[in-house]
């Protein structure tokens, strides 16, 4: 029996990520499949369009075993209505060559892009750099509270 593909996406691809408008959305993932695959698709879903979902073919040269998707949507307001205050559900669906018992299809879990203005991505940016500094400053107190408990450990006869 043919299964259909597997769709693993790159952690950096996937979950729940903001963007501003001038953003190019990248998606990294590959595509597996026993009977090789014959398209790939990126699915987007806006937040305001229940039944609507914009479907956009992604180039595959020919129909392979396994392919690598390293893709920059390059223009997203030429596919979508790319606004501030937007988000869309995106997936990625892939079928394979088997055009007897088949075609099998596959989606991928879903993932979100969130549009927000230039300043909220800006104070964003902010708290992850200020929440970083803190858990640098709570390791450094730690490895020295602990470089501390080593040398009284080493001091004892």
């Amino acid at each position: 029996p043919d299964a259909p593909p597997v769709i693993a996406v790159d952690p950096e691809s996937a979950g729940r990520r903001t963007l501003v408008t001038s953003s190019k959305p990248a998606l990294k993932f590959v595509v597996r499949d026993d009977f090789k695959v014959s398209e790939v698709t990126l699915c987007c879903q806006p937040d305001d369009a229940e039944d609507k979902v914009f479907r956009i073919p992604l180039p595959l040269a020919v129909p392979a075993g396994s392919v690598r998707f390293d893709e920059v949507l390059k223009d997203p307001a030429s596919k979508l209505r790319w606004k501030e205050g937007r988000t869309f559900t995106w997936w990625i669906e892939a079928r394979d060559n088997n055009t007897v018992t088949g075609p099998g299809i596959a989606r991928s879990n879903t993932g979100e892009w969130v549009i927000i203005s230039k300043d909220a991505k800006q104070k964003e940016l902010q708290e992850r750099i200020q929440s970083s500094a803190r858990t640098l400053e709570e390791l450094s107190k730690k490895q020295e509270d602990l470089r501390g408990d080593v040398g009284n450990i080493l001091k004892k006869p």
